[in-house]
């Protein structure tokens, strides 16, 4: 389900850009403990709350983080790929003034929240194999924080050794 969607920015926006100033970033940012994290992809810039994936693991526990945070990770691309699944018009562009488009991309989320709620199933034409992005790991890592970089690092190890 969908905890809180912010739909009023071109897709040429960056995710991290949008993260920064929405609601639910700002609120992280501010309240976050430590022990508590977030999963993003490489794109993301890393913070003490936020794991991203190495770019180029180098040992076993690296090695095993990237593999843990991917599988992670996919439950959020499986959530996207439903909700397009279950609202077609969300697989192309959407030609009508941005305010319009941007009410359909939250009643879309809302409904499909909705739809979650009541256990609706896909229908069979919507149901696929969910599979990662190969290239997810692909992009350029961002250059964080050295201390954000240091505590992935002690996480990987603590939590991913043999």
């Amino acid at each position: 389900m969908f905890s809180d969607v912010l739909a009023r920015f071109p897709g040429s926006v960056h995710d991290s850009r949008i993260w920064k100033i929405s609601g639910v970033g700002m609120h992280v940012e501010n309240t976050f403990s430590i022990g508590e994290h977030i999963l993003g992809d490489s794109g993301y810039m890393m913070r003490p709350y936020l794991l991203t994936p190495y770019r180029q693991p180098i040992s076993t526990p690296q090695f095993n983080y990237n593999y843990a945070h991917k599988r992670t990770r996919v439950i959020v691309e499986q959530t996207f790929g439903r909700w397009k699944r279950r609202f077609h018009c969300l697989h192309g562009v959407l030609r009508m003034s941005p305010d319009k488009v941007c009410s359909i991309i939250v009643a879309c989320a809302v409904l499909h929240n909705i739809a979650i709620q009541w256990k609706q199933p896909l229908l069979e034409d919507e149901v696929s194999d969910d599979s990662y992005p190969d290239d997810v790991l692909d992009f350029e890592e961002t250059v964080g924080h050295l201390a954000s970089k240091h505590y992935r690092d002690q996480f990987s190890i603590h939590n991913f050794s043999n």
